[in-house]
């Protein structure tokens, strides 16, 4: 498979054309020669290299949801 550059245009159709997250994770990795790992495991690794899986503070999330709006407080 080729590199191949996309107009804007199609990348807003690839936008709207996947039904899934696997359908998309699939597309992805199809775009480049060389494979992508786009895992949680890959996440975990990365975020585990950059200190982030222990953080030295607390984080209390909030989420309220009424009917019109989502609010979301750290």
């Amino acid at each position: 498979m080729g590199n191949k550059l996309i107009t804007s245009s199609e990348a807003n159709t690839n936008r709207l054309r996947f039904r899934s997250i696997d359908k998309w994770l699939h597309w992805q990795e199809s775009l480049h020669f060389t494979a992508i790992e786009l895992g949680l495991e890959r996440c975990r690794r990365v975020a585990n290299n950059m200190g982030l899986l222990n953080p030295s503070y607390k984080l209390l999330v909030l989420l309220e949801q009424t009917e019109k709006d989502l609010v979301l407080l750290c």
